[in-house]
């Protein structure tokens, strides 16, 4: 206990400093990259759950070898016509908790 005492009193004031950035930082909240991505759009890209008594299964629409190529050109041509969205309008509650979000990660930042 004596040998340790010297170094523990010294990295005391670097204990408190890593365990107020860790309850600031919120680690168990998983949110943190999905800043506008706050809904669940249900896309599975073309995967179709079919749900039977307490078994769900999942139904996956394979695409042939010749299809491949055909399947890639239709994707580069919808990704060189973008289509502009709506504008969504976010809510009350979420409008909150981004503003929260967003102090938090200024405060950690300073």
């Amino acid at each position: 206990m004596f040998t340790c005492l010297i170094q523990y009193i010294l990295l005391v004031p670097s204990y408190v400093n890593i365990l107020m950035i860790y309850a600031f930082c919120n680690t168990h909240d998983v949110s943190w990259g999905t800043k506008g991505d706050n809904t669940n759009t249900g896309n599975l890209n073309g995967a179709l759950v079919i749900e039977e008594d307490d078994k769900a299964t999942i139904k996956i629409n394979v695409i042939e070898k010749e299809d491949i190529n055909v399947a890639y050109n239709n994707i580069i041509k919808e990704l060189k016509n973008k289509e502009h969205e709506e504008k969504q309008h976010r809510n009350a509650f979420t409008k909150k908790d981004d503003y929260y979000k967003l102090f938090r990660t200024n405060l950690v930042l300073s």
